[in-house]
């Protein structure tokens, strides 16, 4: 029996409800590598902090905790590869990653090839603090920057703003893992110098900027809120502690043992932060199958709809086409039904054609936030190649311009990506 063909207005109108749901689709995919690879920075940050403790004898019982976070980072590691793997397999979803994409994973596996020297180098105590932080840190933004990359599949206001919350929450965090490496070696020393200090208060500032875009894009739901409050808490405690190192000097020193306390409380409040993070990114995956659960179930009532109509056209015996205001051309329907079914048809172009103006509109205001983070991730890396710097030189070096020039930072990185984007690498 030959299949019935439907209207050409209900034919594309089905097909944009299915590209529709394959991108959601997609987007849960894509989901999920967000979520391994927050796992693997999450993974990497208790080593850097645990490496950065050893190397500055934080602790007695610390190289055991170095063994065996490493090996649980290898572990991580492992599945985030495979995932990769899978983006570029002839299976895989090859056409949703972007080049962008790719390129920043590439970029993530070389930066990820001397990581057992690394830490072969901190076992021995070979290598100093400052430099193995740095390293751990360049890794760790080399995988937000595809964080920030796998944000641009999305296509739902919704997810775009979920994304943006927890984009920011994740790069505030990551700053906060900074600043802990940081204020171990100043305690240790006894003092802060001029150039520490500032180093300090730049990340708090900069996790200042990221938590309160965090809040602005939607913030900790209830589920998450607990441990929000809680880090928030401990933030004061973090907070007197930088009280005591911005007071200090070559001429008043403090106890070295404060780097331990140090140490524990910015741990503490890292951990507490972790909580939160999983939290959004367990309400981002939620949401992503809400979105796809509802367009599933549109596509369900299209289908009845359309299979009412192709019962009353085969009933009359005729293949009715509709004009723009769905009436068919042929002769009218002798019944009630032929019209409901046209006035059905109509309702569902008039509700397609509305959800789509409004979710651009919306996903439009959404992604503005996110383009300018955007922005300032993609500056830094320009910088990186173009100057050979390093990535904290290259955004401290946005951060100041935007400082003499009184511009915002988003719109700085914009003229810097203009203006060396000829010099860049293969990261686009």
């Amino acid at each position: 029996m030959q299949k019935k063909r439907l209207a050409p207005p209900l034919r594309f109108l089905m097909a944009a409800r299915q590209r529709e749901l394959g991108r959601l689709e997609a987007l849960t995919e894509l989901s999920r590598l967000v979520d391994l690879i927050s796992q693997l920075v999450h993974s990497l940050q208790k080593e850097r902090g645990l490496s950065n403790a050893l190397l500055c004898d934080v602790g007695d019982t610390v190289l055991v905790q170095v063994t065996t976070q490493a090996r649980e980072s290898a572990a991580i590691e492992k599945q985030v590869r495979e995932a990769w793997d899978g983006l570029i397999e002839p299976a895989g979803p090859t056409e949703r990653a972007s080049v962008r994409l790719l390129s920043s994973i590439a970029h993530a596996l070389q930066q990820m090839e001397p990581l057992e020297t690394l830490r072969e180098q901190v076992r021995r105590r070979a290598i100093a603090p400052e430099t193995a932080t740095g390293r751990y840190t360049g890794l760790i933004g080399a995988l937000l920057a595809i964080v920030f990359e796998l944000a641009d599949a999305a296509i739902d206001a919704d997810v775009t703003r979920a994304l943006v919350a927890l984009l920011n929450f994740i790069q505030g965090k990551e700053l906060s893992g900074q600043e802990r490496a940081c204020g171990v070696v100043g305690f240790l020393n006894g003092y802060f110098t001029d150039e520490r200090k500032a180093q300090m208060q730049a990340l708090v500032q900069a996790q200042e900027r990221c938590f309160d875009a965090f809040m602005a894009h939607g913030g900790p739901r209830e589920a998450d809120a607990s441990h929000w409050e809680h880090a928030r808490e401990l933030t004061e405690t973090l907070a007197r502690l930088r009280t005591i190192a911005a007071r200090t000097s070559a001429g008043q020193q403090v106890d070295p043992q404060l780097s331990a306390a140090w140490f524990a409380a910015a741990t503490a409040r890292i951990d507490a932060m972790h909580h939160v993070e999983r939290a959004l990114i367990e309400g981002l995956a939620r949401l992503c199958q809400a979105r796809i659960s509802s367009t599933r179930e549109e596509l369900a009532d299209h289908r009845v709809l359309l299979d009412q109509l192709s019962a009353a056209e085969t009933r009359d015996g005729t293949g009715r086409v509709f004009s723009v205001q769905a009436r068919p051309l042929s002769a009218p329907p002798e019944d009630n039904l032929g019209a409901g079914l046209q006035a059905s048809v109509l309702d569902m172009l008039s509700r397609q054609t509305a959800r789509l103006a409004e979710s651009e509109h919306q996903l439009a205001q959404a992604r503005k936030a996110l383009d300018e983070r955007k922005h300032v991730e993609r500056a830094k890396w320009v910088l990186v190649a173009a100057l050979g710097v390093t990535e904290k030189e290259a955004h401290d070096q946005l951060q100041k311009t935007a400082m003499n020039t009184g511009q915002p930072l988003h719109m700085v990185a914009r003229e810097v990506i203009e203006k060396l984007g000829g010099k860049r690498t293969g990261r686009d």
